[in-house]
Formats: structure tokens, C-alpha cells, sequence
């Protein structure tokens, strides 16, 4: 029975993958859990459940995107693992409080390219390393 945190990293990995939605029943088979005792282990082990993970990761992604990248908000959306781009955007403007859009051109302003470039190189490791 998988209970360490390292034991619990193909579930994260599955959920951080947005090029497949991953259900719990899936994350509990990788991890060899049940799954009410692998929400239970996730949600113990990163402070957070398994489907509000999967958002955060999702929307991270997406805001590193939208500044590292040209890519218009429906393509970063899609990348992101979104259906649609209104479901991204109402998700985006709840979790950073502004809608992409506004976000990117907020961000353009207050950073230079190099340090927009450095972070988005660095911050899902961040992430990872602080969970």
C-alpha cells in the first residue's frame, strides 16, 4: 500500500498531465490504492485534493504560457487540458483574480522577457520542490 509521498508520484504525475484528464480511479490504480484511500493519501500528503491539484497545476501551466509564449488564450487553454477556453478563463480569473488576457499584458509590463523566460524555466520544479 503506497503511502509515502514518493510512493504517490505517478498519481501526481497523471494529474499534472494535461494531455489526458485523469480520473481518481486511475490515480489510485498507479499509486495501488483504493480510491477513496488514495484521495485520502494525495490530499494528506499535498495539503490539497486530488481534483484542486490537478486545476492549480493546470492554471500554472496556462499563466506560464500565457507570458512565455504568443499563443493565443483558447490555444494555451487546449494545452492546458481545459475543454474550452471560457472554462479557462472563468478558472484563471478566480484562481489569479484577472482574466488571461489582462493577466499577460499586466505581466509583459512589469518584467522583462529574460525574467519572464528564467522563471517559466524554473517555476514547475519550484512547485514540486515546495510541495
Amino acid at each position: 500500500m503506497a503511502t509515502t509521498f514518493v510512493d504517490l508520484l505517478p498519481g501526481l504525475h497523471a494529474l499534472a498531465d494535461p494531455a489526458q484528464r485523469s480520473d481518481l480511479a486511475r490515480v489510485a490504480a498507479l499509486v495501488g490504492l483504493s480510491t477513496s484511500a488514495a484521495h485520502r493519501a494525495i490530499t494528506a500528503a499535498i495539503g490539497q485534493s486530488p481534483k484542486s491539484f490537478e486545476t492549480e497545476t493546470r492554471l500554472q501551466l496556462g499563466a506560464l504560457l500565457l507570458v512565455a509564449t504568443e499563443a493565443r488564450v483558447i490555444d494555451v487553454a487546449s494545452a492546458c487540458g481545459f475543454a474550452n477556453h471560457e472554462t479557462f478563463t472563468r478558472a484563471f480569473s478566480k484562481r489569479f483574480g484577472e482574466p488571461p488576457r489582462q493577466w499577460r499584458a499586466r505581466l509583459a509590463r512589469e518584467f522583462t522577457p529574460q525574467q519572464i523566460r528564467t522563471t517559466a524555466s524554473i517555476s514547475r520544479c519550484m512547485t514540486l520542490y515546495r510541495r
